[in-house]
């Protein structure tokens, strides 16, 4: 059941859509059209492209809801300089870089980042297969 309208939503370097709704109980919060634009950075999530499909589903009695991949979550809180959030996140990360690599690197070319932050995320995850998408974000 929904609680508000849809709203654009502009809040320092973020832009949405935003709407609120009460699943079975639970407070939930629909973000579309997301955009962060920071230092540098222009981050958009795609989620029908990128995040859907690797996201974690979870069943809520007769309700199902799509959790966000641990990727975006790693890179959004990098954005928001976030190192309680973003350490944490990679330290789970680093638990299956297989499941997560293939998206986070999709993320890394589909998106504009600084120098700062690819040198941060080559500090949490130091893996093999981001060195090259990390490199040539640098040289960009």
């Amino acid at each position: 059941m929904s609680i508000d309208r849809q709203q654009v939503d502009r809040s320092g370097s973020y832009v949405s859509l935003l709407s609120h709704y009460d699943l079975e109980g639970f407070p939930v919060e629909l973000v579309g059209g997301f955009e962060v634009l920071c230092d540098g950075a222009l981050y958009r999530l795609e989620i029908e492209r990128l995040l859907w499909s690797t996201g974690v589903q979870l069943e809520l009695g007769s309700a199902s809801l799509r959790l966000m991949p641990l990727s975006h979550e790693l890179l959004f809180n990098i954005l928001r300089n976030r190192p309680d959030r973003y350490k944490a996140i990679a330290d789970v990360m680093k638990r299956d870089p297989r499941r997560h690599i293939i998206v986070l690197k999709q993320l890394l070319v589909s998106n504009i980042w600084n120098e700062e932050q690819l040198d941060k995320l080559a500090e949490l995850l130091p893996w093999p297969e981001l060195h090259s998408v990390i490199q040539m974000g640098n040289e960009v």
